[in-house]
């Protein structure tokens, strides 16, 4: 299967934003200093960017500054398959019916970061509500200010992060806690060839946004049960890869 491609775009006729704003415009409750007074942006452009990045798309602002309006463009994939089956859906392991019970995930302590507040209180719940131990941080920096700590069993980490994104963290996190430490890639990112390049770069489990929670807490717990049993050697390579 292909993704094709939709574009949509809206251009207004309004004041317009200095060029320099820009790259802050969708940072939520963001203010510029306009001609005759302060514009403050709320949340409204923050939501349309994290609902673009859900469904795997993304969004950009263009303006020619003061009085030349603004041009918002959202980008989106268009799947072509000729399976009804969501892509996310096409996995190489099955799910654990003991995961899924109340306190499937009971005794494990995962770490949670994305820098998107609505998605990282969901990822935390998801996870607490199947009797995991959650930390929940926004950011990569936090993730790491936080290890090498033997009380983390699993890292699960958005990708498209600001300043430090999920493939940067993992390349420290690796270096800090070794090879066999599981890393769960929570992503908007679902694409196929999104998917392969996450497990290349070393990323243990790949669950695309909208999360299936049947997946998230599978690989959760069957990360941390691999660990623990390659825990007395950690000499026997990387853990098999869920994708």
């Amino acid at each position: 299967a292909t993704d094709a491609i939709c574009e949509i775009s809206v251009k207004d006729s309004g004041e317009g934003l200095d060029p320099e704003f820009l790259p802050h415009v969708f940072e939520r409750f963001a203010q510029a200093e306009g001609v005759s007074r302060r514009t403050g942006l709320g949340l409204g452009l923050a939501l349309v960017k994290q609902l673009a990045e859900l469904h795997g798309g993304e969004v950009s602002a263009h303006s020619g500054g003061a009085g030349q309006g603004c041009t918002f463009i959202v980008t989106l994939p268009i799947r072509r398959s000729e399976s009804h089956a969501p892509a996310a859906a096409k996995t190489s392991w099955t799910v654990d019916p003991e995961a899924m019970q109340p306190r499937g995930l009971a005794g494990l302590r995962v770490l949670a970061v994305d820098d998107q507040p609505a998605m990282l209180e969901h990822l935390a719940r998801t996870l607490r509500e199947h009797g995991a131990d959650v930390i929940a941080v926004p950011s990569g920096a936090e993730v790491l200010n936080r290890l090498p700590t033997p009380d983390v069993d699993v890292l699960v980490s958005d990708i498209g992060m600001p300043n430090m994104d999920g493939f940067e963290l993992l390349r420290h996190v690796r270096s800090r806690m070794g090879p066999s430490f599981p890393v769960v890639a929570v992503t908007a990112f679902a694409r196929e060839e999104d998917r392969a390049r996450i497990l290349s770069a070393g990323f243990d489990a790949h669950i695309a946004k909208p999360i299936e929670t049947a997946q998230l807490v599978t690989a959760v717990r069957e990360l941390a049960q691999q660990r623990r049993i390659d825990a007395p050697p950690r000499e026997s390579g990387h853990p098999g890869k869920f994708v």
